[in-house]
């Protein structure tokens, strides 16, 4: 599964994992069962680890120490970013400002959490002109999330225009890729929206419309943003 594929579906397992009620089977881990699950048995298992409550998390930061490379860590820390609870900001928080492969979905994981204490950490991953787009997209959305939204009007801004002709100067400023396709990164913008209530925003942010189209939405979410 390539690492945008696995996001969009981490992404959308947050909302499914609490959408139904699971039953834990005496003798197992949910946890160890979660971390050890390919992509297409992550909603079953994060259902059935969601239902321990708090008592997962202790023991999904455990295993996070040691098996990064696992197939269902990406899940367990959006998970992680559902249950919340002690040591659960510091962990993501290092995910991110160490750059790791879990990156991506630790700042998603914050900014479910609202965590304004990882502004910080956030905000240099945003600056980073080094790290994954994707990455820095997250980070920023995060930010929103977080209270910090002024701090993400740029990368926001510059990844919805991304290929455009609007859009050069923003990119090139930051630092940002050359690539004919940025519909991850918008799909998370929209993500964005629909959680903090902008439906409308959301519905009309497109990521395959025309340049103009976008270039007129794209004035419409910064102005949001600046509101906040």
């Amino acid at each position: 599964m390539r690492a945008c594929d696995r996001l969009l579906l981490g992404c959308c397992l947050l909302a499914a994992c609490t959408s139904g009620v699971a039953t834990i089977p005496p003798a197992v881990d949910p946890c160890a069962d979660l971390f050890a699950a390919a992509p297409h048995e992550w909603s079953e298992r994060m259902a059935v680890a969601h239902a321990l409550g708090a008592d997962a998390t202790p023991r999904l930061l455990a295993l996070l120490q040691d098996h990064l490379a696992a197939p269902g860590a990406p899940a367990a820390v959006c998970l992680l970013g559902r249950l919340g609870g002690p040591g659960v900001t510091d962990a993501l928080s290092t995910l991110v400002a160490d750059r790791s492969s879990l990156a991506t979905e630790a700042a998603l994981a914050l900014g479910e959490l609202r965590a304004d204490s990882a502004n910080a950490v956030l905000r240099a991953c945003v600056d980073d002109a080094s790290a994954d787009a994707s990455t820095r997209t997250a980070a920023a959305c995060a930010l929103v999330r977080c209270g910090a939204a002024a701090a993400a009007i740029p990368m926001l801004t510059a990844v919805l225009l991304a290929g455009s002709p609007d859009g050069a100067d923003k990119t090139r400023a930051l630092g940002l890729p050359e690539r004919p396709r940025w519909a991850l990164e918008r799909y998370m913008v929209q993500r964005l929206l629909a959680q903090e209530g902008a439906t409308e925003l959301a519905l009309a942010l497109d990521p395959d419309a025309s340049w103009p189209a976008l270039a007129a939405v794209t004035q419409r979410i910064a102005a949001w943003l600046a509101a906040r």
